[in-house]
């Protein structure tokens, strides 16, 4: 529940910094592109999460330390350019 809250709080501000760094005139596809990233991504975790959390709490939390990973990469990574 606290997660939801802080997400609720910080998507606000996400969604300002996502639209400065989106090209002029383009801010509307970028963060509709974003969003369906975003979608798309709790679609196949959300299941994953559970079949891990039903084989036992470990795995459930080694598939959230491996999506944070990869997660922060790909931040990286975008950062980069």
């Amino acid at each position: 529940m606290a997660l939801r809250a802080a997400g609720a709080l910080f998507e606000p501000m996400s969604l300002d910094l996502q639209n400065e760094a989106a090209p002029a005139g383009s801010e509307a596809a970028q963060l509709s592109c974003n969003a369906m990233v975003m979608e798309f991504t709790a679609a196949v975790l959300n299941p994953a999460f559970g079949a891990a959390a039903d084989a036992g709490t470990a795995c459930a939390l080694l598939l959230g330390a491996a999506a944070c990973g990869i997660g922060l990469l790909l931040f990286l990574a975008g950062t980069k350019r």
